[in-house]
């Protein structure tokens, strides 16, 4: 009996410390995460978006160049950068998740799998 009580105190300690692990790994990709930038440009680098850790513009860069362009395109090449910035962004995230994780992690699988549905991205759209 006393071997089964010691047996049980050893698993929740064990429990107890992977847990504790789990929720440091946790804490430092968020806030890894939460630093995060990226930057998209157009195929001619005449525009430029950036973006935050959840994806949102924060900047948005014009070439004076673009003036020639219809409004459309301009329209087109900003959406571009926008796809070029999310997709830079999902590979940080992905790389974030792995350095934290491992490489072969499902969790980390999983987190950059998430990343690439929230920005309609591919498997190959985040690769670097």
């Amino acid at each position: 009996m006393l071997d089964d009580l010691s047996t049980a105190h050893a698993r929740i300690d064990q429990w107890e410390a992977d847990l504790a692990d789990r929720v440091a790994r946790a804490n430092a990709l968020v806030g890894r995460l939460a630093e995060l930038r990226a930057t998209g440009r157009d195929r001619d680098g005449l525009v430029e978006v950036r973006v935050d850790a959840n994806g949102v513009p924060v900047d948005l860069w014009l070439s004076e160049s673009v003036r020639q362009w219809s409004a459309s395109e301009i329209a087109r090449q900003v959406m571009a950068a926008l796809r070029e910035a999310h997709a830079d962004l999902a590979a940080q995230v992905a790389d974030a998740a792995r350095d934290t994780y491992g490489p072969d992690s499902p969790a980390a699988e999983s987190i950059a799998a998430r990343v690439r549905e929230r920005f309609g991205l591919g498997e190959t759209d985040a690769a670097r």
